[in-house]
């Protein structure tokens, strides 16, 4: 009895591996995006750990802001939607009577998020703290120390990567692509917005954590402190890392 359970333990262990490892190699048989990220996509985190097969890489993201949002950089997390793009995704429309919502459970779908870096949505944010600066300027508040700090904020060290349109299908998305330099699709879980309107949460993206081995870390002892890495995104919208490199004197 007790061999039967080994074998059997065995064998299940032997399965899931074959599954990860095909839907690995199915991810990897084709490249549709490679994207070049720099430190400020991309930061690198070492560890401590004895675990030294390489280092971890968490992307930062975030999704366009409103003009009378306050500036959470990197921490936006909402799109707005229309009803039929909210219903397409299985959310029916919001009715909260203009209060947020933060007690119902939101449901979790698995969805494809546009992505666009150093791009419009980029561009336009760089003109709303712009715009925010010269008001403080001009009106002599005591916001302008703020203002000009989340503007050089914004031009130096924020990302620029920013999520700007989600479907349920790829489909849906690869036609508003006018850049595969600077826009990708990657799959994602999100939920309905907290807000009355029809937004939704962006949760997680699939590529949002990235393993960078130690064959592509080769010739750094310590990464610098500008550098640039190459992603690719396979076929089914996961991400991978091919190489790692200083990024070239400006």
């Amino acid at each position: 009895m007790n061999r039967r359970l080994l074998l059997l333990g065995f064998l299940l262990v032997v399965i899931a591996n074959a599954v990860i490892l095909s839907r690995v190699g199915y991810n990897r048989s084709g490249v549709v995006n490679s994207i070049q990220f720099s430190e400020r996509e991309l930061p690198v985190y070492y560890s401590r750990s004895r675990e030294n097969s390489g280092v971890a890489a968490q992307l930062r993201w975030q999704t366009p802001a409103q003009a009378d949002d306050n500036f959470y950089y990197g921490f936006r997390r909402e799109l707005q939607l229309s009803d039929t793009q909210l219903a397409a995704l299985g959310f029916p429309p919001r009715n909260c009577d203009g209060q947020r919502d933060y007690n119902n459970v939101r449901e979790e779908r698995k969805a494809w998020v546009l992505m666009e870096l150093n791009g419009t949505a980029y561009q336009n944010a760089l003109t709303l703290a712009e715009a925010r600066w010269h008001d403080a300027q001009e009106n002599g508040d005591d916001k302008q120390t703020r203002r000009k700090g989340e503007l050089r904020q914004l031009r130096y060290e924020s990302s620029r990567l920013y999520a700007i349109a989600v479907a349920a299908a790829p489909e849906t998305l690869l036609a508003a692509v006018r850049d595969p330099d600077k826009q990708f699709l990657v799959r994602a879980v999100v939920q309905q917005g907290y807000s009355c309107e029809n937004t939704v949460w962006i949760k997680q993206l699939f590529i949002e954590h990235l393993h960078i081995s130690r064959e592509r870390l080769a010739g750094f002892d310590r990464l610098p402190m500008h550098y640039q890495v190459e992603v690719a995104i396979g076929q089914l919208g996961e991400a991978w890392v091919e190489r790692i490199v200083p990024a070239p004197d400006k």
